[in-house]
């Protein structure tokens, strides 16, 4: 990988020049003085050699400004010079003078302090990043501690370092170094492998939360590039759409990104970029579903070299991003979809009321008289005109209230009521709809019921369950309803004789447009949006809407809301009357139902 970048070479030539140190200073305790100022010349120049190598292989990774290196340079070249102002044939330190011995620990601790800086800004530098790039960055600063000790013992102590029990040491560090430096390079698979296994737990949720999480698409393919880059060790990486416009982008330019991608040929998986430092590139296809688009990961001078593991890795992880960008796709279709028909039923149901209610004025008007006499056959349309006219209102007064509802514009005005008498007036308000073949029987408490609802809303919830119960009864029958409480709650049941449901359709009862078809019912009509938006002001109200039945056998929906206490209830009137209202005794609360049950009454046949 450092060929065109000289990182390798740098450190070859440090290492190198480090070995020849260790070479000559043999070579001048056995020689004494006999070569004693070439070989002390060359043992300086070789220690400054090997320092700056190790602050020019530093840059190649953490950059050094040119003013840095300028530094450096100067104090290499001071340093040098002092060493060579105070050579003598001999290098023991007993026969070194005080200026012979200061010159001699400049020249150690300039060398100490171009390698120490490398182990300190590599070792920095690698606490935020990838396992892989974090691991491979920290055996290469333990290399460099091998290497310095091992140039201090011998170095520094050549006596002591000819002893068996050193040699044997100082073997041992070299064995050591040479492969923590060829791993920090270019680590095996393996390797790598076993660097990122706690990596993989964060990758597992990254991946979950890509197939799960449906944000836009250019949040989410930020967050798929962001781990792209991150499971291969890569410097930046980019999403290329199927348009060819940059999608997302990890730690590179969007502009940089353009330039690079213009000049890759997506046939190839795995280009070398050049430059200076030279750089890899990984391309990965994304097959999408509007076209092919691709991910580009690139390696920076952390990155290892990228080979078949990352190319494997990648394509693995592409098909994750693939499948959330379409599901993203497909997300947003189904959100306008929802948004187009939320706006027609807004619009439709506006546009609609208006003309009901010219159409109902006018109906009312010819019951009463007001426009004359009509013929006996148009006096009997009336009627059935009149109860089309207002199930059509109805529809529409639930097209628009759904609207609200979905749009968040649905706002409860909830005050005390009997639950009974709402009960007792919705069902006189459906009254048209039943006829001799449908008795509705309502039984009731002696007493109130009390709670705190939106009574145009609970009335409309208990209209549309007994029309309902009506309307799936095509053989007629009774249809029973009850008003009763127990403990916190009170409870509207109806209980019909008609078609059932079955168990397997009972899922689709409370859905928008959910309509449960069957040869029984096929003649039955309706929009489907009466238990939906009944069941949604039930659970606005704090309470629900139940369902048993069985086919063939009929119905039961019960109607639960919470039920006031006494004091709930004063304070409910308290807070309506205002502080300067008297006040009012508590509502006694009777459990007692009637005894009977009393019919209401129904209207004439025909």
């Amino acid at each position: 990988n450092g060929g065109g970048d000289g990182r390798r070479n740098s450190l070859a030539i440090a290492i190198t020049a480090l070995a020849a140190m260790g070479v000559l200073v043999r070579l001048q305790s056995v020689l004494h003085a006999s070569y004693g100022e070439p070989l002390t010349d060359l043992i300086v120049l070789g220690a400054a050699i090997s320092a700056y190598s190790l602050v020019y292989f530093r840059s190649r990774f953490v950059s050094v400004s040119k003013g840095g290196h300028r530094v450096v340079i100067g104090a290499l070249v001071l340093v040098s010079s002092l060493g060579w102002a105070a050579r003598e044939p001999s290098i023991y330190p007993s026969h070194l003078s005080p200026f012979q011995t200061a010159a001699a620990a400049l020249v150690v601790l300039a060398w100490v302090a171009c390698v120490g800086d490398t182990i300190v800004r590599l070792w920095v530098a690698s606490r935020d990043r990838p396992s892989v790039q974090r691991a491979r960055l920290r055996t290469m600063c333990a290399a460099l501690v091998g290497l310095t000790l091992i140039f201090l013992f011998s170095g520094t102590a050549p006596t002591m370092a000819g002893a068996p029990s050193s040699q044997i040491l100082i073997q041992i560090l070299a064995l050591a170094v040479v492969p923590l430096f060829y791993v920090s390079f270019s680590p095996p698979a393996f390797v790598r492998r076993g660097w990122r296994h706690r990596e993989e737990v964060g990758l597992g949720d990254a991946v979950r939360d890509l197939l799960l999480f449906s944000p836009s698409r250019q949040e989410l393919g930020a967050r798929a590039v962001r781990w792209a880059a991150r499971l291969v060790g890569a410097e930046s990486a980019f999403i290329i759409d199927t348009d060819g416009t940059i999608l997302a982008t990890a730690d590179i330019a969007t502009t940089e990104a353009e330039t690079l991608w213009r000049n890759l040929d997506p046939g190839r998986r795995l280009v070398n970029l050049g430059g200076q430092p030279e750089q890899m590139a990984i391309t990965v296809p994304l097959p999408l579903e509007r076209g092919e688009g691709f991910l580009v990961a690139i390696a920076g001078p952390f990155t290892p070299l990228f080979g078949s593991d990352e190319l494997i890795r990648l394509d693995r992880y592409a098909t994750s991003i693939t499948a959330s960008l379409d599901r993203c796709i497909l997300t947003e279709r189904l959100a306008a979809l929802e948004k187009t028909k939320s706006e027609f039923l807004n619009l439709a149901s506006h546009e609609l009321r208006g003309p009901i209610t010219v159409l109902l004025g006018y109906l009312s008007l010819a019951e009463s008289g007001c426009l004359g006499r009509f013929e006996l056959p148009m006096e009997q349309a009336l009627p059935a005109m009149t109860l089309k006219a207002r199930q059509m209102g109805d529809m529409v007064e639930q097209m628009i209230e759904v609207a609200r509802l979905q749009e968040g514009r649905l706002i409860l005005r909830p005050k005390p009521s009997d639950l009974a008498q709402l009960a007792a007036e919705a069902i006189e308000s459906v009254r048209p709809f039943a006829g001799a073949a449908h008795p509705v029987v309502l039984e009731r408490p002696n007493a109130e019921v009390p709670v705190a609802v939106d009574r145009d809303r609970i009335t409309t919830i208990i209209s549309n369950l007994v029309t309902n119960a009506i309307k799936y009864s095509p053989e007629g029958g009774e249809v029973h309803c009850k008003v009763w409480f127990e403990h916190d709650r009170a409870a509207f049941e109806v209980r019909d004789h008609g078609l059932g449901i079955a168990n397997a359709d009972m899922s689709t009862l409370f859905t928008q447009f959910g309509r449960i078809e069957s040869n029984e019912n096929a003649a039955i009509g309706g929009t489907g949006l009466g238990l939906y938006l009944s069941r949604h002001l039930a659970r606005m109200h704090g309470g629900d809407i139940t369902a048993a039945s069985e086919i063939g056998r009929g119905s039961t929906f019960v109607l639960e809301v919470p039920l006031l206490c006494p004091d709930q209830l004063e304070s409910h009137r308290g807070s309506a009357r205002g502080p300067a209202a008297g006040s009012t005794a508590p509502l006694a609360i009777s459990y007692q139902l009637q005894q009977s049950a009393t019919p209401l009454p129904q209207a004439p046949s025909g």
